[in-house]
């Protein structure tokens, strides 16, 4: 008795050789789709066309139109519809959970191996379970990417990745882990050691971090998936100098971002300090070489920085007591908004100061309270369970590099206790929220030590 192959394909390569040695090496009877009935007719093979009282098939091929281009476009929802092809999904979620009797294809790369092995009698049932395994995720994927380009309101679950490969290990050595990848970021891993869950983290905040400033020299250390310094300077080396200097001791094994290409002479710099990775848009081939000597993990980013926001999906957090989807957050803040509410006025140098401060404020956890000087850090302090022992820990890492420096908070200042701190530790200028029923008590105060105060309309707590 024959057997028999069943083709719907969008992408036709390799699908005409493929059923024909079916059909002539193997005793297949091949039936089609009314589609690709006429493309396998037109070339000269001998082909039924499908309806659905036909329920046993060997093998299935079948594969679809690349929704996932229109993510991050605009698109005419109407060809969107047109190419979804909800036939094909419905052969192979039918055909897929009968993969101890059907072998069902999505790609044009298995062809070879599985007519190998059908001809040498090989076809084992862990195979036939891993392409349906295959075939099953590439449904949710469409109906994901489908879910993506008709969504209207703008948070939902975002299943729309495939697994790209293991990891090392997860958060602990005892915890495997593995990547999962989309429509992702283009980049370059150059080093010799597998990454670990928390490299990724550590990758994905920095990186973040520096595309805040694109367009300048700009230097982020991250250590633990916390930001530990931000420095922007005339240099790349200046600026990585100065983020050094704001904590060296937390950038010891760190992670460092930049916002340009990294040349030799600061690639012997970053030689001197032990670091895991280096992460740039580029490195000279000298930069590369005495890195790699340094046993780090580096990292090119070939996708724009500037481009980089456009890439952030959904934030999902699976908890037992439901899934929490949010929006990314990918805040701007215009200066327009800034409202002073003291009798003394920031300079041009402190609203600069209080602008770098808020970028660097939006990726630390709450509470966190960040002193800025120069379009440096200078004492940054996050996760701390309220928000005067986040001020007085941020004012002590600063030292004596608070005076005429710029404070910034994540969340709104509601004791005067801190601006007393700020006072005696010589603060010249404080960004806040604000928005509290103690706003006016605090404005005083501030005008009392002769501060400068300057409310922002845009909170940043950070879990």
């Amino acid at each position: 008795m024959s057997k028999k192959i069943l083709v719907n394909v969008y992408n036709n390569d390799g699908i005409v050789e493929f059923a024909k040695n079916l059909s002539e090496k193997n005793d297949y009877d091949i039936f089609a789709t009314e589609k690709t009935y006429e493309y396998l007719s037109a070339n000269g093979l001998c082909v039924e066309k499908f309806d659905w009282q036909n329920t046993d098939f060997d093998v299935v091929v079948c594969n679809f139109y690349p929704l996932e281009k229109y993510l991050n476009k605009d698109m005419d929802e109407e060809e969107v519809l047109a190419h979804f092809d909800s036939e094909g999904l419905s052969i192979v979620q039918k055909f897929a959970k009968k993969y101890k009797d059907t072998i069902v294809l999505i790609n044009p790369s298995q062809y070879e191996t599985v007519f190998e092995a059908i001809k040498n009698g090989t076809v084992t049932e862990n195979l036939k379970k891993e392409l349906a395994e295959k075939a099953l995720m590439q449904v949710c994927k469409i109906n994901a990417t489908l879910l993506n380009i008709l969504d209207t309101n703008g948070v939902h679950l975002n299943l729309n990745e495939e697994k790209s490969g293991d990891l090392a290990y997860g958060e602990n050595q005892h915890q495997k882990a593995a990547l999962y990848t989309g429509d992702t970021i283009s980049y370059e891993v150059i080093a010799n050691r597998q990454l670990s869950t928390n490299n990724i983290l550590d990758i994905n905040l920095a990186t973040q971090m520096v595309s805040e400033f694109y367009d300048v020299n700009a230097a982020v250390v991250t250590r633990h998936a916390m930001p530990c310094a931000v420095a922007l300077g005339s240099t790349l080396e200046i600026a990585y100098q100065k983020a050094i200097d704001c904590d060296p001791i937390s950038a010891f094994g760190g992670v460092v971002a930049f916002s340009q290409k990294v040349d030799t002479k600061l690639a012997k710099a970053l030689s001197s300090l032990l670091l895991d990775i280096v992460i740039a848009p580029d490195f000279d081939d000298d930069a590369i070489e005495t890195l790699k000597e340094c046993n780090l993990k580096l990292i090119k980013i070939f996708t724009p920085l500037k481009d980089f926001k456009a890439y952030l999906k959904n934030q999902i957090t699976i908890t037992p007591f439901g899934t929490l989807v949010q929006e990314p957050n990918t805040a701007e803040l215009n200066t327009n908004s800034f409202k002073v509410v003291t009798k003394k006025k920031p300079t041009t140098e402190q609203v600069e100061d209080m602008v770098f401060g808020w970028k660097v404020s939006k990726y630390t956890r709450s509470n966190s309270a960040i002193v800025v000087k120069d379009l440096k850090t200078v004492g940054i302090s996050q996760g701390q369970a309220n928000r005067v022992e986040a001020v007085d820990i941020a004012l002590d890492k600063a030292c004596e590099n608070s005076k005429d420096a710029v404070l910034v908070t994540d969340g709104a200042i509601r004791t005067k206790d801190i601006i007393l701190d700020a006072a005696q530790a010589r603060i010249a200028a404080i960004l806040q929220p604000a928005g509290t029923k103690k706003d006016k008590e605090i404005f005083d105060v501030a005008d009392k030590y002769e501060l400068t105060m300057v409310r922002t309309l845009l909170r940043e707590f950070k879990h």
